[in-house]
């Protein structure tokens, strides 16, 4: 039975642990940022299907029957009856417009909303990716600093004994005891501190990919094919492929098509129409109608309404142009940033692995040389800090590169088309 028991948590702890690719990949499945972009998306089809249909012939049917008095004149000898009291009539109708600028305007604007709208689905996605790495890379971090933390209370909990034995021995102040101590515990509570930041990266690394997360699997290596491209060279390769900037565009096009939507308000429209119906409303006279007719309506005059709404088209396209210059500004921010917190992380690495090995040593002859009576435990305190730094920024420095390379990728859109 304990078998069996033990079996099942396993079992429950290894289907709750997730990859970054895992974790990225039901994210874009499951966030609730993507299913409403994706909803936005669905929404602007059916706007552009809704559009469409204005070119469409729309049909009609009118009936009715009517109670009243009949109209008649009485004069003398002679009554004379105009309508019924009572009559039936009902009719068709089939109407086709034949020219109208405004609903050619409003569909391409619809097509325009609709792109922009797929645009934006990719800009989200790249988002909550970028999002989605970033928790789950700083989790990483943290779970590698609670080990650091463990390491470090246990090396103070060893000097601890050791100090404490030196003080039977008459060889140290009490204060060296003391002082161990307080080290000891902000220790603990660093450990404290980072465990649960640590359960927050957990905790939102949950929400983002819609699922509950208990464990973290390793990442693996990651080589980096932007090596070969300079800053300038990765920038034009973003400009190229952001989807953002391919929405920004859509925008701009969608305001210059407003503007002609605005102005085809001035032109007429043209339509055709056919007619067959049937009414009794005449007494002994029942007929049926069938009417074919051709029209054309033009507002000429409709006060100063049209050219405000022409002026703050004009003004909307401004602001789609200034609105691109903004994204682009921005994504250029984007891949700077990310280019040089990586060519930062690439030095780090590098000089967190010498930190660290001068740090051991650094520790290993505080410690021997406080035990031979010839330092002091400030001396050993301060070697334990310093060795502690030096894990801390090993496992930093790793992850910080990891994270910078996956973000330029990402703000790149390298590989994207």
């Amino acid at each position: 039975m304990r078998k069996f028991v033990f079996g099942i948590l396993v079992f429950v702890q290894v289907s709750f642990s997730i990859s970054l690719k895992e974790a990225i990949d039901s994210a874009l499945k499951y966030n609730t940022d993507v299913l409403y972009q994706k909803l936005n998306t669905k929404i602007a089809s059916e706007k552009k299907k809704e559009a469409f249909g204005n070119f469409l012939p729309s049909l009609d049917f009118n009936a009715n029957t009517n109670v009243g008095r009949r109209l008649a004149i009485s004069e003398g000898p002679t009554s004379f009856v105009f309508q019924n009291g009572h009559f039936d009539q009902w009719n068709f109708g089939l109407k086709q417009v034949l020219f109208d600028m405004p609903s050619f305007y409003k569909y391409k604007i619809s097509k325009d909303d609709l792109n922009a709208q797929k645009y934006m689905l990719t800009a989200v996605k790249t988002d909550v990716k970028i999002e989605v790495i970033d928790t789950y890379i700083n989790a990483l971090i943290k779970k590698k600093l609670i080990k650091v933390d463990k390491k470090e209370i246990n090396d103070y909990e060893r000097h601890l004994y050791n100090v404490e034995q030196m003080y039977k021995q008459g060889l140290v102040a009490f204060k060296d005891i003391l002082q161990t101590k307080v080290k000891l515990n902000q220790a603990k509570e660093k450990l404290a501190k980072d465990e649960g930041e640590y359960k927050v990266y957990i905790q939102k690394l949950s929400n983002l990919v819609g699922r509950p997360v208990h464990r973290l699997k390793e990442i693996k290596y990651v080589s980096n094919p932007l090596g070969k491209y300079n800053l300038n060279q990765l920038i034009d390769i973003a400009l190229k492929n952001r989807v953002i900037l391919k929405y920004g565009k859509t925008l701009i096009r969608k305001a210059k098509d407003y503007q002609a939507l605005v102005k085809s308000t001035y032109l007429p429209k043209a339509y055709v129409e056919a007619r067959y119906g049937y009414s009794n409303q005449i007494p002994g006279l029942p007929y049926y109608q069938d009417l074919v007719s051709a029209g054309v309506y033009w507002r000429m005059f409709g006060g100063l309404k049209r050219f405000h709404e022409v002026h703050q088209a004009f003004l909307a396209y401004k602001q789609a142009l200034t609105n691109y210059k903004k994204l682009e500004d921005d994504v250029k921010l984007q891949v700077t940033s990310s280019y040089e917190e990586l060519k930062t992380a690439e030095k780090d690495i590098a000089l967190a692995n010498s930190e660290l090995k001068d740090a051991k040593e650094h520790y290993k002859i505080a410690s021997e040389k406080y035990k031979a009576g010839l330092g002091t435990n400030t001396d050993v305190i301060d070697a334990e800090d310093y060795l502690t730094k030096a894990r801390t920024d090993v496992v930093n420095s790793r992850y910080f590169y990891t994270l910078s390379l996956y973000k330029l990728i990402e703000v790149v859109a390298y590989g994207q088309k």
